[in-house]
């Protein structure tokens, strides 16, 4: 089954900063969700488990229709989220620190983040200038279905240089079924 955040929504959230004389500038990060989809676990614990074996899957013939390994729907979710600096000063080490699926009642769980990317697919090196925007792509394993329940949400953590965090949350999570295409 393929899965799928809904339609595009942004959710701001700011932090004023403070410049006093001789300090330096003040910092303000503004992280935004922009989209997302959940990816699919189908298949990805068999897909796994074969690609762990030595030699897999030998090599098949071209009148064999019985080859190779099972058809697998696995699938890395993803979600891509803004960051603005709306402040005078640079950050240099900004990070994704968590991904958590937060489920209504407080079932939270940790997804484990696979990759940090810009939307170009150049790698996040962590560094936002004055007035700078970019788009980051969080990739992390699909989570299996009945982990995500109605009401389910991602929340995103940036931490910021010095060690402070910033928040955003996508708007509801759907499981969408699987397409025949």
């Amino acid at each position: 089954m393929l899965t799928a955040v809904s339609a595009i929504a942004l959710l701001g959230i700011g932090c004023g900063g403070r410049s006093i004389e001789g300090e330096t500038p003040a910092k303000s990060l503004e992280v935004s969700y922009v989209s997302g989809h959940l990816g699919s676990d189908q298949g990805c614990s068999a897909s796994r488990a074969a690609g762990d074996a030595a030699g897999a899957f030998a090599p098949c013939e071209p009148s064999d229709t019985n080859c190779g390994p099972p058809p697998s729907y696995c699938e890395d979710g993803a979600v891509t989220i803004q960051l603005s600096n709306v402040g005078d000063a640079a950050f240099k080490q900004l990070d994704v620190g968590a991904l958590v699926l937060r489920a209504v009642g407080g079932d939270d769980s940790n997804l484990e983040i696979l990759g940090v990317t810009r939307d170009d697919g150049s790698k996040f090196d962590g560094t936002l200038e004055p007035t700078q925007a970019i788009k980051i792509r969080v990739k992390f394993p699909a989570p299996a279905y009945s982990k995500v329940p109605k009401g389910a949400t991602l929340q995103i953590t940036v931490v910021t240089d010095g060690g402070g965090e910033k928040q955003v949350e996508t708007p509801e999570l759907h499981v969408m079924p699987m397409w025949a295409t």
